[in-house]
Parts: structure tokens; C-alpha cells; sequence
């Protein structure tokens, strides 16, 4: 009985001590962590963009010769480190687009400075949420520089506010001055940090927070490490997702049970858990007819039509949140809505109901509805 507690214990303890992903203090204590959904998920690793032996999870482009043409020249890697030098501007960018991440990376400038920057200060950057190549390219940037490291630029068209509510409209070379100072010293490894997420973002710099802007016109892109006339190192460049990223799901529904689509539209489609019903006629699936009789029976027909498709989507009329009804004769609305009342229960969909000059086929109503899963 001994060995087996102890056996018990010791298993406790390896369980304990197993290794797991360890989330940045940065995010753990942030304000808004528990809107950062995807650190709670046991599956979510951050993702190493450098691997230290190559490109990988990159491609190179150039002002000069355009994309991956310099794959062996400017842009290497050495002792697991990425070095950036030469004249030509350019970047090395993800091939992937992002969208609601924490973001980290170390730079830390080489020697030589080329052309415009022979006698100013040391320059690159990190511009996110671009999509078409250029240099450069319609973005936000955290600036390195030397002395300026936490400055954000806009370049092109994107706007935002800053930390104090200020607009900065479209216009090229917006500059967002930082607020503190935290780099290193020339010849140190600096830690760059971001947290983006919706239309924000925050730039920290060894551990400061120096930047945060918001109300970002772009929300989603690739991520470029800029060359700029300075030699430059990078390494340790990691991402972590933070939330849930929303991905349209969409499908048509269909049913002969209901009348056919007969022009470039489903009777229904399901996206990201509603189903949305095209307007039904009162046409008898059976007959491609109108039922005899008047507002009510053709109120039945369109609603029984309804009920046909959301039950090929595996719903039913208790899913409804909301119904448009259209009118042909508003005078018609007290016997269609003894019709209407018969088929729903509390709590109600919300409706609408508005009368149109004419209907389709010369119908008396219409009836459309949206459904949750």
C-alpha cells in the first residue's frame, strides 16, 4: 500500500510539472484578458514565425527587384539570428494574414547605414495589417528607430485615433509619437511586443508599454520586418492568437417540399449558425398554384411553405427571431395576422409588415423569416 501511494505521488507530481504553454505576463495581467478567449484554449501554441534556420514562414521583397529575388543576399540568417543589411529597402513578410494576436520580437542594430541614413539615425520597422506588396505598402507600423523606437506611422490610406482620442485622417506619414522611452542601448537586444486586437493595437518596448492606437481601418494582414538603409538583427519572433478568429460558414438549403428558387437565389442559406429564408410565396409546392380562397389561405400557404425549408435546415417555426411580412392590401393585416398568430408562440419574433404596391405572380402576401440554430 506504501509503494502504492508513493508511486500515486510521484505520478501527481510529473502530471504537475509537465510541461505546458506559458502565457506572457504581458497578457496574463493585461486589463482585458478575459476578452483574449483563445489563451484559455489548451491547443493554442504560439506559432514560431523564424525558426532560426531559415525563411520559412517568410517571403523577401525589394524596392528594387521586387519579391524573392534576394533570398541569399540581403536578408540571411546567422547563428539563428536574422541579419538585414545593403542599400536596396525591402522586407521580409509573412505569407500568412493575421488578425487579433500578441505579437514579439528582439532587434538589435548591426553596424554599417547606407544612403539617406549615413548620418541619421538607424531605421527599420514592423508594419502590420498590409496585403499588397510596395515599398511601402498601405499599413500601420511600430517604428524602430534608433531613439524613436514606439512611434507608430500610417502610411497610405488607413486612419485611427491615438491614446488621446485624436483622429489622424488618410494622408501618408501620419507619425504617432510614443509616449516612453525603453530601449536599449546600440549594440543590445531590444524586445518588441504588440497586442492586437479588433481595432486596437499596443506597442511595448522591454517590457514598457510606449504606443497604443485605435479605431484601426484595417483589422487584419501580414506583418513585415523592414530594411531601411541600416543593417538590422531580428530573432525570437513569435505570435500567439487571442481570440477566435470569425470564419463565414455559408450553405444552401433547399427542399421540394417548398416552391423552387426559379431565379439567382436559394430558398435559404445557413451562415455561422442562422438561416435566413427567402420570401415565400403562397404557391402550393404540389400544385405551383395559388390555394383558393384569400388573404388567410395564401397567409397558411406562406407560412406552411416557410416551415418546409426551416425543417430541411433541421429547424422549426420555435427557431424563428424574426419574420417581414409583405402586404399587398394593408387592410388585409387583421386576417393575416389571426393567420400569423396561430403558427408562433411567445416569446414572439420580432416582425415587420409593410405593404408593397404589387407581389410577385399578383400574390396577397409574402412572408420571410430569419432562424437561429
Amino acid at each position: 500500500m506504501k509503494h502504492v501511494s508513493i508511486i500515486c505521488w510521484v505520478g501527481l507530481l510529473l502530471a504537475s510539472c509537465s510541461p505546458k504553454t506559458e502565457i506572457p505576463a504581458l497578457l496574463q495581467n493585461h486589463p482585458l484578458r478575459a476578452t483574449f478567449t483563445k489563451l484559455d484554449d489548451p491547443n493554442n501554441k504560439p506559432e514560431v514565425l523564424f525558426n532560426g534556420k531559415d525563411l520559412t514562414n517568410f517571403y523577401v521583397f525589394t524596392a528594387k527587384n521586387g519579391k524573392n529575388s534576394e533570398l541569399d543576399k540581403n536578408y540571411v540568417v546567422k547563428d539563428g539570428v536574422l541579419f538585414f543589411s545593403g542599400p536596396d529597402p525591402g522586407y521580409i513578410s509573412t505569407i500568412k494574414s493575421y488578425s487579433n494576436y500578441y505579437l514579439k520580437a528582439q532587434v538589435k542594430w548591426g553596424t554599417e547605414k547606407y544612403g539617406s541614413r549615413v548620418n541619421s539615425p538607424r531605421d527599420s520597422g514592423i508594419i502590420f495589417h498590409f496585403n499588397a506588396d510596395r515599398v511601402w505598402p498601405t499599413s500601420f507600423e511600430f517604428q524602430v528607430q534608433e531613439g524613436d523606437m514606439g512611434d507608430s506611422w500610417l502610411t497610405g490610406t488607413v486612419t485611427c485615433t491615438d491614446s488621446n482620442g485624436t483622429s489622424y485622417p488618410q494622408g501618408r506619414n501620419n507619425r504617432i509619437v510614443k509616449y516612453a522611452d525603453a530601449e536599449s542601448p546600440y549594440g543590445e537586444w531590444s524586445l518588441l511586443e504588440m497586442i492586437i486586437w479588433d481595432d486596437n493595437a499596443e506597442f511595448y518596448v522591454n517590457g514598457v508599454k510606449v504606443n497604443d492606437i485605435h479605431n484601426l481601418s484595417l483589422t487584419e494582414g501580414k506583418i513585415l520586418f523592414q530594411l531601411e538603409y541600416a543593417d538590422v538583427y531580428y530573432k525570437d519572433i513569435e505570435i500567439i492568437p487571442l481570440k477566435e478568429e470569425f470564419k463565414m460558414t455559408k450553405k444552401a438549403i433547399s427542399t421540394e417540399k417548398a416552391p423552387a428558387a426559379i431565379g439567382p437565389y436559394s430558398q435559404a442559406i445557413e451562415a455561422n449558425g442562422f438561416v435566413y429564408a427567402s420570401g415565400q410565396l403562397p404557391i402550393d409546392p404540389a400544385t405551383g398554384q395559388f390555394p383558393e380562397g384569400g388573404i388567410k389561405e395564401q397567409t397558411r400557404q406562406s407560412i406552411l411553405n416557410a416551415r418546409a425549408i426551416l425543417d430541411a435546415a433541421g429547424l422549426s417555426l420555435a427557431n424563428v427571431v424574426k419574420t417581414t411580412v409583405f402586404l399587398a392590401d394593408m387592410n388585409d393585416f387583421a386576417a393575416m395576422n389571426e393567420v400569423y398568430s396561430s403558427f408562433f408562440q411567445a416569446p414572439y419574433p420580432a416582425r415587420s409588415a409593410v405593404a408593397v404596391k404589387t407581389l410577385p405572380k399578383g400574390a396577397m402576401v409574402e412572408i420571410e423569416c430569419i432562424a437561429v440554430k
